[in-house]
């Protein structure tokens, strides 16, 4: 269990005495030994987590660790190539006489005809915990959905951490042109945003404009105290959730809570495991029918005393588990067969989806039986939270007692007798047993390269020497190494005092980036061909859009909704200044001059296609210089002036046919304001 973004005792519902201590310094072994019979000895294993290796033993297959484990991370065993799809058992259950524990596996089958276009808003968690192995196969996942989409698609970008960044103001269709910028955006997407503020992320996100209802594909670490307000939020906008969870150790349960709340599904990627397959399944799901309205339909010759609910919707390819205990009047030896059935979205009747014979099995460990009763107990927990009876509080105690599981309701305490005069005499002292920091959280090392537990073991080594209170110094220093510099910030008063958002502590302000690797701004810049390189006057807004103390933006006549950078008349004053060696010529350049992101790949992806990058940007120049917005600005003395007076001259004829492409493409635009086709490049001009 990694650290988690929050208050664990607000959100994460914890005790004082129950809050986790993660220690540099602790360091536990782990082993594990499994044996695969029946079918599954027969099919292709491998674990993305550990370095695994296999024997025979007759016909079961063996899988043990080949190098030593610790418990900083999932043991993951991926077996393929199943032949069954569906798979049940019956196991005479010990604690009660003549009660069998049955259990029935379904990879429900779907035949929906074509499947449906896509429409789905992308969140990527971008907060310091998904550092290193988290953040790369992120951007791989990203890349994969990207490179998957049709045209008739629908995306839009966001990220988020302790704030939100969306690309976008609206859906991009799934054209070259938004697949190109969108690449490039995820080139660009580093863990560097802070702490982890899921629910307004959400919140933002789901009020992007997408013309009906969309989906949500959540990238995420899901590393957060509190679930809840996230669940609730998604659940009133009618968006369905399907979270891709990435690393070594994801917070399981809440993110399977958020999707099958929503009606998603939620898919896990390992560190060194691919992400394409993961990415292919989840597009598939999107775009997919789902059979809802889901019953399993038991052997007519059983007496079931308890039958677990069963999920309400599944997508094709899922697997669906379902328990229950029975009883059988002529014994269990012909069971008969398990079948699972569901109504197809948009089609009439019931159809049968899986179908599995009942089997009998021994379990001398009653583990079986122990796993329905723990589901059943989970049952009863839910109807003591949706109704607050008393009576399922007895209930699932008594059930936890019985099949000795520890649960909320009871607890796992070992008691040592001691002689009379042994005894102590003052009260006990609770005592933490710190955990070890889950492998490669936050940048820490690379599960993916081997490199974890080495790193762990360094900076264990030296949080043990420099004692526990600099603990939070040396989890600081493990992100040295990270490539962008991160200002951590959270909204959360009671984290905001540790300086680190995604690991509580204390003694630490939050910081500003160092002035040293902040960009330089100076106005006159040399050259190394000697020439001076001028720059223009950022604080004219005439020449320069920029965000004000309150968050707004300075403008001129009409507002530029989403953009912060130079204007075409500030454009134009450049130019006038600089000698015509030192004018751009490539679209990185321009982006150097000023141009945000969107007007470069306008001019490289709408203007520029098939064209030589140069003689884009030459011809941008020109029809730029053709409008003369500077000279127009040097006439008038007053705001009011330019907002009513200055506009484009009527420029028509150029010298070359991308110079008038590009004028055309210009329509609209003022001294002070890009046209907004430009600005919101891609969503306007594919939409």
């Amino acid at each position: 269990i990694a650290p988690r973004y929050g208050n664990p005792i607000t959100q994460g519902l914890l005790q004082p005495h129950q809050v986790p201590v993660t220690d540099l310094a602790a360091e536990y072994p782990f082993d594990i030994s499994l044996t695969l019979m029946g079918e599954m000895a027969n099919t292709n294993v491998g674990s993305p987590s550990h370095k695994t290796s296999y024997y025979r033993n007759k016909d079961d297959l063996v899988v043990k660790l080949s190098q030593r484990g610790y418990l900083d991370r999932d043991f993951i065993l991926v077996v393929n190539n199943l032949k069954n799809e569906s798979d049940a058992m019956a196991c005479s259950d010990l604690f009660e006489e003549g009660q069998h524990a049955l259990m029935a596996f379904f990879s429900p089958r779907i035949e929906s005809g074509a499947s449906k276009s896509m429409t789905a808003k992308v969140l990527v968690d971008c907060s310091s915990s998904m550092a290193g192995d988290s953040i790369d196969a992120a951007r791989r996942a990203l890349m994969g959905i990207v490179a998957g989409l049709a045209k008739e698609d629908k995306f839009s970008l966001s990220r988020f951490g302790s704030t939100v960044e969306h690309r976008s103001r609206g859906m991009w269709s799934g054209t070259p042109q938004a697949k190109a910028s969108a690449m490039r955006w995820i080139e660009n997407v580093h863990a560097n945003l802070g702490g982890t503020e899921m629910a307004g992320a959400l919140v933002t996100t789901i009020a992007i404009s997408d013309g009906g209802q969309s989906d949500i594909l959540l990238i995420t670490d899901g590393e957060i105290e509190g679930i809840d307000e996230v669940i609730e939020v998604a659940k009133k906008s009618k968006h369905r959730v399907f979270v891709v969870a990435i690393g070594a150790s994801p917070a399981e349960v809440h993110l399977r809570r958020l999707a099958t709340s929503t009606g998603g599904h939620c898919d896990f990627v390992a560190p060194g495991e691919d992400v394409e397959p993961a990415v292919l399944r989840m597009s598939a799901r999107m775009r997919a029918v789902r059979a809802t309205d889901i019953r399993v339909e038991w052997p007519q010759s059983l007496t079931l005393s308890w039958e677990q609910k069963v999920q309400s919707y599944a997508f094709e390819n899922d697997v669906l588990n379902v328990c229950a205990f029975a009883k059988a009047s002529e014994g269990f030896n012909q069971l008969g067969a398990v079948k699972l059935w569901g109504r197809i979205e948009g089609q009439e009747g019931e159809v049968l989806m899986g179908e599995a014979n009942l089997n009998l099995t021994e379990s001398s460990t009653n583990i079986v039986a122990r796993l329905t009763a723990y589901a059943k107990y989970l049952e009863l927990g839910r109807a003591r939270n949706e109704l607050g009876a008393a009576q399922s509080l007895s209930a699932a105690q008594a059930l936890a007692v019985t099949y000795k599981l520890v649960t909320d309701e009871t607890n796992f305490i070992l008691v040592h007798e001691r002689a009379d005069a042994e005894k102590a005499q003052d009260m006990p002292e609770a005592h933490k047993v710190p955990q070890m920091l889950a492998a490669g959280w936050g940048g820490t090392g690379s599960v993916a390269r081997g490199l974890s537990a080495p790193k762990l073991r360094v900076l264990a080594n030296r949080a043990a020497s420099v004692g526990q209170n600099s603990l939070n110094a040396s989890l600081g220093a493990a992100f040295g190494n990270m490539s962008t510099p991160s200002v951590w910030r959270t909204k959360n008063r009671v984290v905001a005092s540790s300086g680190f958002d995604d690991f509580p502590g204390d003694g630490m302000d939050d910081f500003e980036i160092p002035a040293f690797l902040r960009k330089q701004t100076a106005d006159d810049v040399p050259t190394a061909r000697g020439v001076v390189r001028q720059g223009i006057d950022k604080r004219n807004p005439l020449f320069w859009f920029q965000k004000d103390s309150s968050g707004g933006r300075h403008s001129i006549g009409t507002t530029t909704t989403g953009y912060s950078g130079i204007t075409p008349a500030g454009v134009d004053r450049w130019l006038n200044l600089n000698d015509s060696s030192l004018w751009p010529t490539t679209y990185a350049e321009l982006r150097d001059l000023g141009l945000e992101l969107a007007i470069c790949e306008w001019l490289e992806f709408e203007i520029g296609s098939g064209h030589i990058e140069s003689a884009v940007v030459e011809a941008f120049i020109a029809v730029i210089q053709a409008f003369g917005f500077a000279k127009l600005a040097g006439l008038h003395k007053t705001v009011n002036a330019i907002k009513s007076v200055i506009s484009p001259p009527k420029t028509t004829h150029f010298d070359t046919e991308l110079a008038t492409l590009t004028h055309t493409g210009l329509q609209g635009i003022q001294a002070g304001k890009w046209p907004n086709s430009v600005v919101n490049f891609p969503e306007v001009a594919t939409a």
